[in-house]
């Protein structure tokens, strides 16, 4: 989590974070806590929470694309992913989603500069250009993965479910 003019700005992994962090450092945020230690407490007591989002669909199969093994099928790798511990649960499990809505502005990483542009005009912050960090050389082809495996659809869907309907996500 990041503070810049008592804004929070909770940050997720695979939604431009890295690229949001450090237009965010530039201009003198503070980082207080990492994306593991969120603190719904901390976010409500500024005047404004900005949160980070992705479609889950593309999100698990960027994770998947990244940290499979060779041997691995989709599906196999969703089932220890999306049951049991996960490394990272996804906003609805850091409190974005607690059954109330605290993040006052979400930022989409299908729309990550105009959404931020808007976000920083609102909140009368500096504007915040953003440059592609960690960009994947191999792109996704996050259908296919799918649709080769349907099961997988629903195992995504019934994982990521609320956030999937409360963003109106599509595969």
């Amino acid at each position: 989590m990041l503070i810049l003019d008592d804004v929070s700005f909770i940050l997720h992994p695979a939604t431009g974070s890295r690229s949001l962090k450090q237009a965010l450092m530039k201009v003198g945020a503070d980082e207080i806590l990492t994306h593991h230690e969120v603190c719904p407490r901390k976010a409500i007591e500024t005047r404004a929470c900005v949160c980070t989002i992705r479609n889950p669909y593309t999100l698990v199969a960027s994770w998947y694309q990244r940290h499979r093994r060779e041997d691995e099928t989709f599906e196999d790798w969703l089932k220890v992913k999306l049951i049991g511990p996960r490394h990272y649960e996804g906003p609805p499990k850091l409190g974005l989603l607690y059954g109330t809505f605290w993040a006052t502005h979400i930022i989409k990483f299908e729309n990550l500069q105009q959404d931020l542009d808007a976000v920083c005009k609102e909140l009368k912050l500096p504007k915040l250009p953003l440059e592609h960090i960690g960009k994947n050389h191999r792109p996704v082809q996050y259908r296919r993965l799918y649709f080769a495996e349907p099961a997988t659809k629903n195992m995504v869907l019934n994982a990521y479910a609320h956030h999937i309907h409360e963003f109106q996500y599509r595969l």
